[in-house]
């Protein structure tokens, strides 16, 4: 295969073919098994310490938004390019 499909054997439906990693990256990524079952990790995620709090673009002002202090870049030229920059910066509007 080349990569940009691969094979994985799903518990629940056997053996599979779905998408892989569609881009290059160093150190290179792959798919490691198959999507987890619904659930799976609840307990884990649940268990576990949030990360710490990075208040990047924020300031000592009350947080209104979630992306309040953030710049929002658009480098799209197609359809939906505008769009997906315009919701990001609806998240961050003041």
């Amino acid at each position: 295969m080349n990569g940009y499909v691969t094979e994985v054997v799903d518990p629940v439906r056997g053996r599979m073919i779905q998408a892989g990693t569609p881009f290059s990256t160093s150190p290179p990524s792959w798919v490691s098994g198959p999507a987890p079952a619904l659930g799976q990790h609840t307990d884990e995620v649940l268990a576990s310490e949030p990360p710490p709090r990075s208040d990047v673009g924020a300031s000592s002002a009350t947080v209104r938004f979630p992306l309040q202090g953030l710049r929002v870049l658009d480098l799209g030229n197609f359809l939906a390019g505008p769009l997906g920059p315009m919701l990001l910066a609806d998240l961050g509007q003041t």
